[in-house]
């Protein structure tokens, strides 16, 4: 697994469409060096390491009461990764 950070969207290799603004993403080794090879990747990102900002610690009910109190649209995102992805998207936009 390796933590980063797309200058454009790309296709997980779940299908899912991931996009620049869920600031760092936790990929799978072969995703990640698709992406890489596709040019896809901000190597030169500096961003918080994934776990600093205690999200993936947390329980699913934590996370939704989070988005409702730093008024996170959480849109279609019910999975605890989608959520932790919504709110880590909404707080890079805010800076």
């Amino acid at each position: 697994m390796q933590d980063v950070k797309l200058k454009v969207p790309g296709i997980d290799r779940s299908g899912a469409l991931r996009h620049p603004a869920e600031g760092p993403l936790t990929i799978d080794d072969v995703t990640a060096d698709r992406w890489r090879a596709a040019g896809l990747l901000d190597e030169e990102a500096e961003y918080q390491e994934a776990d600093e900002d205690g999200l993936d610690g947390l329980k699913v009910e934590d996370l939704k009461k989070i988005a409702t109190e730093e008024a996170v649209d959480l849109g279609a995102a019910t999975t605890k990764p989608d959520i932790i992805a919504a709110i880590r998207a909404h707080r890079a936009g805010a800076k």
